[in-house]
């Protein structure tokens, strides 16, 4: 008689053979990854590392090809260029397409979330169920936010009411409208466009994460910063339908096994901590005012948030749901993440 633990163990490696050589066997891919970030962006970096992760695990029988800076289109097209197979993985902030995804919106609101990591899982467990529908034409990966950002100006901003009659780029459609009502103006310029905005005088603030800000050389244009972590953006990671469907069974499987909520915390979390080293490097320039916020301060960015969730509430009735209940089930994930701000 056979031990059943040798059984087993034997099963499985017949398993681990029967699986690697089904793989070994299946045509070969090549997948274009279109994004539009420069290649010294961390986000580039990561999505490498996630290539070769997908590469590794299909012993090789899909190649990767990685596009950045807006080689295949610019960066709101991105969604449409994953959707119509100008590229077959794209990634990109679900901002630069306002309207397209109401319930996703919901990660770009001010102060709901405190963290990249766990708010990231958060998001994409709790989005699975509105993805169905908002992103029915593409093979939907994983949806995240990106680090935590804040406001870089000219001058000091520490209160909602301080950002009157300025000129904000935003870092997506919320954002923008969010600075509207608190009486500034929106400067819908892409990350890419942004130094020129503030050299030029078109531009007085940045909604910006800090990192990114070195790497943008928008620190040259910027001095004050309100240093709070005042909002996130939701992004997405999608790919194109056809293309998945004709990847055999096994090469299916190893997508699945990488497009996750487990993967949307690790694909965030170097691009989190590559961000948070931005404020040092600030603060060693010199020459760069940093205001930090009390609880009065805080409160104020609180309570300036509230028209901006109302109109996540009507823009969520009008797609057909009930806001409240959802809104509530996307708060307990965020705290069941330990995310909730």
């Amino acid at each position: 008689m056979i031990p059943i633990g040798r059984f087993f163990a034997g099963a499985g490696l017949c398993m681990a053979v029967l699986w690697s050589g089904a793989l070994a066997q299946d045509a070969k891919v090549s997948l274009r990854f279109s994004h539009w970030l420069p290649p010294a962006h961390q986000i580039h970096t990561d999505i490498v590392a996630w290539s070769k992760a997908v590469e590794t695990a299909s012993n090789d029988s899909i190649e990767i090809k990685i596009f950045p800076a807006s080689q295949l289109g610019a960066a709101k097209d991105h969604f449409d260029m994953a959707k119509n197979g100008i590229a077959d993985f794209a990634w990109t902030t679900a901002g630069y397409t306002p309207g397209l995804f109401p319930a996703l919106e919901v990660a770009d609101i001010p102060l709901l979330m405190k963290t990249s990591d766990g708010g990231s899982r958060a998001l994409n467990e709790w989005y699975a169920k509105f993805a169905v529908k908002e992103m029915a034409d593409v093979k939907l990966c994983m949806v995240h936010v990106g680090p935590v950002a804040t406001f870089h100006t000219k001058k000091p901003v520490k209160r909602p009411a301080d950002l009157a009659g300025m000129r904000v780029r935003p870092s997506n459609g919320v954002l923008a409208q969010f600075v509207a009502d608190n009486g500034a103006s929106a400067v819908n310029v892409s990350a890419t466009e942004a130094r020129q905005a503030l050299e030029r005088g078109i531009a007085d603030a940045i909604a910006f994460p800090w990192g990114s800000l070195v790497l943008f050389n928008i620190d040259k244009s910027v001095s004050h910063h309100t240093d709070a972590p005042l909002f996130f953006a939701g992004a997405i990671h999608v790919m194109n339908k056809a293309t998945y469907e004709k990847m055999s069974a096994a090469q299916k499987k190893v997508i699945d096994d990488h497009c996750n909520t487990d993967w949307a915390g690790k694909f965030m979390a170097g691009w989190a901590n590559w961000e948070a080293e931005g404020r040092g490097k600030l603060a060693a320039m010199g020459g760069h005012t940093f205001h930090t916020l009390n609880a009065d301060d805080m409160a104020a960015w609180k309570a300036a948030t509230q028209p901006t969730l109302a109109r996540w509430k009507a823009g969520m009735q009008k797609a057909g749901h009930d806001p409240e209940p959802v809104l509530k089930s996307y708060l307990d994930t965020l705290a069941k993440h330990n995310a909730a701000n």
